[in-house]
């Protein structure tokens, strides 16, 4: 059985990198070997990676690119080793390497690959790396749609879609301790986790909270996530009249010990590819609103109750305000219980194994 390497951008904490940790477990669970090549950043996921049994290879760790194509060469140069590429950088730097190299290469977001550059250049790359490739696996409809949609992609392309898996051991909290203290039995903790970028459009979440808040006084907003956006916001939250109201947690190893107190998960995002936060909620039976678009519904289901018009923030506190009703909150409970059962890392696995044997 072939030795899959996964060669990522990086392993600090972030939605491909938090997946890429199940897809690991999985494949070393089925009895693959698995190596886990990251390019550049800190080694914030090193130790799961290695508890769960896959090797990680630091050789190539924040080294110029030329010497990184150069090493991973001389890593996969072997009919038992296999590549799986993630996220923009890991995917240029393999598709540079010999042609006798097979690779497949996942997307992960409903963006140009090359973000911030003209849209000609994010094509042309983009192009280069699936032509390169031996396969490109889309996270979800959305971003296979928006590859399409974009000219990412050339329209005859054919894109293997596997949907994220998501396993329970990742939702095992840090510690047993109480990380929100309440301050009476009615305050409500509205959680919401995610990068302080605009994709997440906080803004929205913000003024909805402002008008829910109106109705429910004492409840907090709870925001895990860093990002160039945070001083903006909090100067919002000051000139809307919640900031004592907002708990700013930053970036957090432990999501799953927040998780288990939130109340209510809240995701205002403009796009996403998958949304793994989703799936965290929705196993950890929290109740979730999210906006209408790309992905979600895809992981939400089309008719789950706590869909919204994107940016509508009006509609966002009146979702909140609707699911104070503790019946309404078990409904949806029952309704996310069901739709969670399709992402299980096995199903995942399966179909990953069903991309690397087409190669």
């Amino acid at each position: 059985m072939k030795r899959i390497i996964h060669v990522i951008t990086t392993i600090e904490r972030g939605g491909a990198e938090n997946q890429l940790l199940v897809v690991a477990r999985a494949q070393v669970q089925s009895g693959r070997k698995v190596t886990i090549v990251p390019l550049k950043g800190r080694l914030e996921l090193d130790k799961e990676f290695s508890l769960l049994g896959a090797e990680i290879n630091r050789r190539l760790l924040n080294k110029h690119p030329l010497f990184q194509i150069l090493l991973l060469a001389k890593l996969v140069d072997n009919e038992n080793n296999f590549i799986h590429a993630h996220l923009p950088r890991a995917e240029l730097i393999v598709s540079l390497l010999p042609k006798r190299i097979k690779f497949v290469v996942t997307r992960h977001n409903a963006e140009n690959f090359f973000p911030g550059k003209p849209a000609v250049f994010s094509r042309f790359l983009s192009r280069f790396v699936a032509i390169r490739s031996n396969g490109v696996i889309a996270i979800s409809q959305a971003v296979k749609d928006f590859m399409y949609s974009k000219r990412e992609l050339p329209a005859s392309y054919k894109v293997e879609l596997v949907y994220y898996g998501y396993d329970t051991k990742f939702l095992e909290p840090k510690n047993t301790k109480v990380l929100l203290p309440r301050s009476s039995g009615s305050q409500k903790i509205i959680g919401t986790v995610g990068r302080l970028v605009p994709q997440k459009d906080y803004e929205t979440l913000l003024i909805a909270f402002k008008d829910y808040s109106a109705v429910s006084p004492e409840s907090k907003l709870v925001i895990l996530g860093e990002g160039y956006l945070e001083a903006s916001l909090k100067l919002m939250t000051y000139n809307l009249g919640i900031s004592k109201k907002v708990v700013w947690v930053g970036k957090s190893d432990n999501v799953a010990g927040y998780m288990r107190e939130f109340d209510l998960m809240i995701l205002t995002s403009r796009y996403e590819g998958f949304g793994l936060v989703l799936l965290e909620a929705m196993l950890a039976r929290v109740p979730v609103i999210a906006s209408r678009n790309s992905a979600i519904p895809e992981v939400l289901g089309e008719q789950h109750p706590g869909l919204c018009q994107t940016g509508n923030s009006e509609e966002f506190a009146s979702r909140l305000i609707e699911f104070e009703s503790s019946a309404r909150v078990l409904e949806v409970i029952e309704v996310q219980d069901l739709r969670v059962a399709q992402f299980s890392p096995e199903i995942m696995r399966k179909k990953l194994d069903m991309v690397y044997e087409l190669v």
